[in-house]
C-alpha cells in the first residue's frame, strides 16, 4: 500500500468515528486499534489530532465536493438535481452528530471558516446555473437568481450554527430537512410541485427515490 493510500484510509476511518461522536472524546488510540495499527504509524502520517481531524474533515468536504461535480454534469430537469444534491446532502448530514459541527465551531473555528466558505462558493456556483436552468423549464418561479442564492447561502449559514442548534434543539438532518422543505414550497411553480412532489418529499424524509 503506497503511503498516501495508508494516510487517506486513516483519515476516512478517523471521519467515520468523529462523525458519530464527535472528536473531543475519540482518543488516537481508539483510531489506532480501529485501523489495527500502532498509535505511532498514525503519526507517521499526521503531527497531531488537530491535524487528522483536518484531514478527515477535509476528506468529506472533497467527497462532498466530487459528488455535486458528478450530479450537475447530468443531462436531467434541474429540480432532478436539485433533489439528488439534497438527497446526498440528508443522507451524508444524518450520519454526522451535530456534536461534532458544534466542535469544529468552537475548537476549531479556523477549519470551520473554510468548511463554510467551500459550501457557500459550491452553492452560489450550483444553484445559479439550476434555478437559471428551472426557470427555463417552468419549474422554478421567476426570481432574481442573486436574490434566490444570497438567502440560500445565508440560511443555511445561519441554521448550522452552534447558537441556533443549541437554542432550537434541533439537529443538524432536522434543520437541513425543515429548511429543504420550505425551500421547495417556496421556489417551486405549480408545475414543479406537482412533477417533483413525490420525489421530493420522499428524499426529504430520507426515503429512497
Amino acid at each position: 500500500m503506497q503511503k498516501t493510500d495508508k494516510k487517506e484510509k486513516i483519515a476516512l476511518y478517523a471521519f467515520s468515528l468523529y462523525r458519530e461522536k464527535g472528536f473531543a472524546t475519540i482518543p488516537m488510540d481508539e483510531v489506532a486499534k480501529g485501523m489495527k495499527i500502532s498509535k505511532k504509524t498514525i503519526y507517521k502520517y499526521y503531527n497531531s489530532k488537530e491535524e487528522l481531524v483536518e484531514a478527515a474533515f477535509r476528506s468529506f468536504i472533497f467527497k462532498a465536493s466530487s459528488v455535486v461535480a458528478e450530479i450537475m454534469q447530468k443531462d436531467v430537469p434541474s429540480v432532478v438535481k436539485l433533489v439528488f444534491i439534497l438527497k446526498h446532502m440528508l443522507t451524508e448530514t444524518a450520519m454526522i452528530s451535530t456534536v461534532l459541527f458544534k466542535e469544529l465551531q468552537t475548537e476549531m473555528p479556523l477549519l470551520w471558516k473554510d468548511f463554510d466558505d467551500f459550501r457557500s462558493e459550491m452553492m452560489r456556483k450550483t444553484i445559479s446555473k439550476i434555478y437559471a436552468q428551472g426557470r427555463d423549464e417552468g419549474y422554478i418561479k421567476e426570481y432574481p437568481v442573486i436574490f434566490i442564492v444570497t438567502i440560500l447561502v445565508a440560511s443555511i449559514r445561519e441554521i448550522l450554527k452552534k447558537e441556533f442548534l443549541d437554542q432550537s434543539g434541533y439537529t443538524i438532518n432536522e434543520s437541513l430537512s425543515l429548511f429543504y422543505k420550505f425551500l421547495f414550497n417556496t421556489i417551486l411553480t405549480p408545475k414543479g410541485k406537482e412533477e417533483f412532489s413525490t420525489m421530493i418529499y420522499g428524499v426529504i424524509q430520507n426515503e429512497n427515490i
